[in-house]
């Protein structure tokens, strides 16, 4: 037999329906902006990672093919070859020794591109906070004190090789989790004028030890040049031509960068350090050409990722190491992996 509900019965089960419909949708915006503003995901790293960062250690996106392939991965430096990864899925990664922050591109182009930010809290370093991201990521950075950060993404074109590839970088205050600016909102100034144009892009920001400055590559007209600034000014001074993803060495007296080679098309870049005390730059012996921000493994050495072929997927890299004073051929460093973070106490 089949009963017909009241009137009244009928608007309290519409009512009721209708609320719990209302909170379902409540509920999926709340996760949605938590998922994206801040809140931590499960825990992603283990104890043995603990382990690795009580002593020298490095970082890296792991592109050992497999299950950890594009994830955050940790190693000692005693014993590189010996990882641990997570699931922290990361394209670019950079570290100081409390914090660091992956850049992870998502796979489906309906989802946002992410950063995560990692920190230490109560004996754990894990995902403490995650944004969007407002394109593909291409470089990041922390500052050695921790309390700075710098993030590089396309929002034209996907690579430095690209026609009218267009980016976005900004600063961020690790301590509040605010942006500190856009370095296109900042004035330039050149041999004491201003200097403007609408092509502007900026990337590869490199800071000083104690983050009272930075160094960036500002890309104009074809043309790459080093500008210099400070978090808390809004001034640019273009320092340099024909540097490209700056690197400061470790006491601040150096820059490891690409050197674009001369009549090369597309570009071939060669790692080189400038000396900023008198402006002498020394190519160094790398014939592949290296499109990646230089890391510092020591006051000696850098090291940095050379990546296979584009049509062999999944795309593999390695990590290479290279005398800074031009002497010696470079070395691998580590097999299947790239974007190496260098930590050191």
């Amino acid at each position: 037999m089949t009963r017909h509900l009241s009137a009244r019965a009928r608007v309290v089960l519409f009512v009721f329906v209708s609320l719990a419909a209302t909170a379902g949708t409540i509920l999926y915006v709340v996760r949605a902006r938590m998922g994206t503003e801040g809140a931590a995901p499960a825990p992603v790293v283990g104890p043995d990672v603990v382990a690795i960062r009580r002593g020298t250690h490095l970082l890296f996106r792991d592109m050992t093919a497999g299950p950890s392939y594009g994830a955050l991965a940790f190693a000692s430096l005693d014993a590189p070859s010996t990882r641990v990864s997570t699931t922290v899925p990361c394209s670019r990664v950079h570290a100081s020794a409390n914090r660091a922050v992956c850049l992870a591109a998502e796979q489906r182009p309906t989802l946002p591109n992410r950063a995560h930010v990692l920190e230490e809290v109560n004996g754990r370093f894990d995902v403490v906070r995650t944004f969007e991201l407002p394109g593909l990521p291409s470089r990041v950075r922390v500052s050695r004190d921790g309390r700075l950060a710098a993030y590089t993404v396309f929002v034209a074109g996907d690579s430095y090789l690209s026609e009218g590839f267009s980016t976005r970088t900004r600063l961020l205050d690790l301590d509040s989790g605010r942006e500190v600016g856009d370095l296109e909102e900042r004035p330039v100034t050149r041999d004491g004028n201003r200097f403007q144009a609408v092509d502007f892009n900026y990337w590869g920001v490199t800071f000083a030890p104690d983050s009272s400055r930075f160094f960036a590559t500002l890309g104009s007209g074809g043309a790459r040049y080093l500008v210099a600034g400070e978090p808390g000014s809004q001034a640019l001074t273009v320092a340099g031509e024909g540097i490209e993803c700056p690197s400061l060495s470790p006491d601040g007296t150096r820059i490891a960068f690409k050197h674009t080679r001369q009549g090369s098309n597309p570009p071939h870049w060669q790692p080189a350090i400038l000396e900023l005390a008198d402006g002498r730059v020394r190519l160094l012996p790398e014939s592949r050409s290296v499109d990646d921000q230089i890391e510092w493994l020591d006051a000696g050495r850098i090291v940095y990722g050379i990546r296979g072929p584009q049509h062999i997927q999944p795309r593999r890299a390695d990590i290479w190491v290279l005398g800074a004073d031009g002497n010696g051929e470079p070395a691998l460093f580590l097999s299947d992996a790239e974007s190496p973070a260098v930590i050191t106490w």
